[in-house]
């Protein structure tokens, strides 16, 4: 087995097998010209480059840099790292063959890290590491045991944000009297988010978890989560509830101007937006809805 020795790296797979063509030069030409090798790696570009040639006439070994083998180490931290994380995941959700598949997997980074601590490595050895790819299955598997968890809390969560938005919802209707908000665009932003866990869903049904997993990064950074939703629900009718009891109509205005704003970028299906510009103004609400209760001797917050 030829052993190669390069400095630098790039990529997953170190350059130090650019030299494949070099080693197969050499294996065919042998020791019948004594400058041959030479000449290969000149051609190839990478003479001094950290190739050293073994001693002895003919004979076709070279070195790893060490560099390479400790960043194939420092991947195998990781690697191990993942598999633990993972594992617990897995046991949880109870996936046998996924807990077999991910020992499958430990046994084999624990044989290629014996390798690379051996003081015997060949650049062979190396490749053979990188790959494998072992991150990628881990993550597939990360995938099949995380998300059917992650759907079903989303469910679970979509279901309770459509008890607050059903037409007999007192909270919206406390909403839209005392801040004359128009409830209609929070229905619609969760019919929105419910189309986006359904497709979520449907994609884990039938065993997609690649897609599903850029299903709910839209779901999670698009602002679409029906947390998020639940929790402006809820803060919403909190303040309804307090507003409802300041008797300064001018307060109410301006507490009703404040809001708007905010609540438009509901309406244009823009959840975290909104919830950025809500906490914009926030403090001045509060501030306003406690100066409006003060002749109660009431506080908001």
């Amino acid at each position: 087995m030829a052993v190669l020795a390069v400095g630098g790296s790039s990529g997953n797979v170190p350059p130090a097998y650019q030299l494949a063509e070099v080693n197969q030069q050499f294996d065919q030409h042998g020791d019948q010209n004594g400058g041959q090798h030479d000449r290969n790696l000149e051609a190839s570009g990478m003479e001094g480059e950290g190739v050293e040639a073994a001693e002895g006439p003919g004979d076709q070994e070279f070195f790893v840099d060490p560099h390479q083998i400790q960043e194939a180490l420092e991947q195998i931290k990781h690697l191990v790292r993942r598999i633990k994380e993972v594992g617990k995941l897995a046991k949880k959700s109870g996936s046998q063959s996924d807990i077999d598949a991910l020992a499958g997997i430990s046994g084999k980074v624990n044989e290629f890290k014996a390798i690379l601590n051996s003081g015997n490595v060949g650049a062979d050895d190396v490749q053979d590491f990188w790959e494998s790819d072992y991150s990628r299955q881990i993550d597939e598997i990360d995938r099949r045991v995380r998300i059917p968890k992650e759907i079903a809390e989303l469910k679970k969560a979509l279901k309770r944000v459509e008890k607050l938005v059903s037409k007999r919802s007192k909270a919206l209707i406390l909403v839209k009297s005392v801040l004359g908000l128009n409830v209609d665009a929070i229905t619609s932003l969760v019919d929105q988010i419910k189309k986006l866990v359904n497709e979520a869903d449907s994609l884990v049904q039938s065993g997609n978890f690649e897609d599903v997993d850029e299903a709910l990064q839209e779901i999670y950074q698009g602002g679409f989560h029906p947390g998020g939703i639940e929790g402006m629900i809820h803060e919403l009718t909190n303040l309804a509830s307090s507003v409802k009891k300041i008797k300064n109509q001018k307060i109410v205005d301006q507490i009703k101007q404040l809001i708007a704003e905010p609540f438009e970028l509901i309406v244009a299906g823009d959840l975290q937006e909104a919830q950025e510009a809500f906490n914009e103004v926030r403090d001045d609400i509060y501030n306003l809805v406690n100066q409006g209760l003060k002749s109660g001797k009431k506080k908001y917050r």
